[in-house]
């Protein structure tokens, strides 16, 4: 299998906020923002692993800013460990201020579990 560097799991992926995913403060829904997160990591899991990859783990997640209508969220996911299990930090942030810190997620290819 050829070497596949960490630098090329690089995966930026943008994603409007619609009112559907909006709770009763009109802010995004915390568990919309983590599911957008798990599919970047995803996403980026699959391109370095060449394997079908899923979520075993996320790390605490603090959310700084709401997350308003009409705003887009940014989703930078890349590996920075190598070996599986995978280690992805995910750093979601609007155009204005970042959303969260950057948050690990531990993927594992289907067949090592």
């Amino acid at each position: 299998m050829e070497t596949m560097f960490c630098r090329e799991s690089r995966v930026l992926r943008s994603s409007r906020v619609f009112w559907n995913d909006f709770n009763n403060h009109n802010t995004l829904f915390g568990g919309r923002l983590l599911s957008e997160m798990d599919q970047a990591a995803s996403i980026s899991a699959a391109k370095h692993s060449r394997r079908e990859c899923v979520t075993v783990s996320v790390d605490a997640v603090e959310i700084l800013h709401p997350i308003c209508p009409q705003e887009t969220v940014c989703f930078e996911a890349f590996v920075i460990y190598g070996l599986l299990p995978l280690v992805i930090p995910v750093d979601p942030v609007i155009p204005v201020a970042p959303v969260v810190p950057a948050v690990p997620v531990i993927p594992v290819a289907l067949d090592d579990i």
